[in-house]
């Protein structure tokens, strides 16, 4: 099990997977956490993202798109998706 990148020393995780596409970029991945702890966690960690000063200011929306129990039961996957600003002429 590797560390949670969002929260070290709260959670584990398996590495998270992003891919780019005409709509933006979607990151996803699995925590090894309770529903409603791996809420709180995503939510604060798509705020961080949202907040922060090279990040945000790039997207008009960074959004928590999926949040759901994993084929095997033990896991939540999730998916994040960034939707970029429209690029200005």
């Amino acid at each position: 099990r590797k560390r949670c990148p969002i929260h070290p020393a709260e959670c584990s995780s398996r590495p998270a997977e992003s891919r780019t596409t005409d709509a933006g970029i979607v990151m996803r991945g699995n925590l090894s956490e309770t529903s409603s702890r791996a809420t709180e966690i995503m939510g604060g960690y798509v705020e961080r993202l949202r907040r922060d000063d090279k990040i945000g200011p790039l997207f008009r929306d960074i959004v928590l798109t999926d949040l759901a129990r994993g084929a095997s039961g033990d896991t939540l996957r999730f998916e994040i998706s960034f939707r970029p600003k429209p690029v200005k002429p």
